[in-house]
């Protein structure tokens, strides 16, 4: 229904004001009906289209920060997230100071219970730890009902992948590889995964995958860990109290670093 997606907007503008790295279009009520659904045309180009193109490197690092902090920020703190994060839903408004994602398409949004929660993020602590038991326990909490057969050899074999390819932070992992192989294993082993859990992930794959194509060398876990770190000390409710004032200070920081940058052109033009 339309008028789901339009309060989705709402509360997703709501939940981000002060990032003025992000934006959503606005719904023009009255217009809006469960089949009906005006709302403010966005004046940007699709972020695909700054892969291949000829833009500053600091402008893709930007896009790719401002990705991963968004994402983490719907999971941590809002448990409210966009459930259909793919690249063709995320805009790019160039000419903005600093540049601004914006993201379309609100109709799919994703909630998790608290158990859900603990689980998903407890994936992603144990990649950033290098765990590979944690993160095979995790995965097998991602049902009520799991049909896994063999869940010692399904750890055993998650063991041996985080052994060749997750070492944990600061290793240089590469979480889509990880979520790749994760995923792998939960296959061989015919793993039960609830809807919820399998839509978070492939979410999780398109920014990595978007993040990879703009700049190889960010590595997503890494800048997620002072995040992740966050709210394994202090949970998802002290965390959402504290986000407002943690996207000020990131606002901040990012406009100082842009207009550090433009500076620099400038001076070296």
């Amino acid at each position: 229904m339309l008028d789901a997606e339009a309060r989705h907007l709402t509360r997703f503008i709501h939940l981000f004001w002060g990032r003025r790295g992000v934006s959503f279009p606005v719904p023009k009520y009255p217009l809006v009906t469960p089949s009906v659904l005006v709302e403010s045309f966005e004046f940007a180009s699709s972020v695909t289209s700054s892969i291949n193109a000829d833009i500053d490197p600091i402008v893709k690092k930007y896009i790719v920060r401002q990705g991963t902090q968004i994402y983490l920020q719907m999971l941590l703190a809002d448990n409210f997230m966009h459930a259909d994060l793919h690249p063709g839903n995320i805009l790019l408004r160039s000419e903005s100071m600093p540049p601004q994602l914006v993201l379309v398409d609100a109709g799919m949004v994703a909630q998790l219970v608290k158990d859900e929660q603990e689980n998903f993020i407890g994936l992603f602590q144990a990649i950033g730890a290098g765990n590979g038991e944690q993160a095979a326990g995790h995965l097998l909490n991602f049902t009520k009902e799991q049909t896994c057969s063999d869940r010692e050899s399904f750890v055993k074999d998650m063991e041996e992948l985080f052994r060749r390819r997750c070492r944990g932070y600061h290793t240089g992992v590469d979480i889509g590889e990880v979520v790749r192989g994760c995923l792998n294993v939960v296959r061989e082993h015919r793993v039960r995964v609830d809807a919820n859990y399998a839509t978070l992930l492939v979410n999780v794959l398109c920014i990595e995958g978007l993040g990879r194509q703009l700049m190889p060398e960010y590595n997503i876990l890494d800048a997620a860990r002072p995040m992740l770190e966050a709210h394994r000390l202090l949970g998802t409710r002290a965390l959402a109290y504290m986000m407002p004032l943690w996207s000020l200070y990131a606002a901040a920081v990012d406009q100082l670093l842009w207009w550090e940058h433009c500076l620099w052109k400038r001076v070296h033009i």
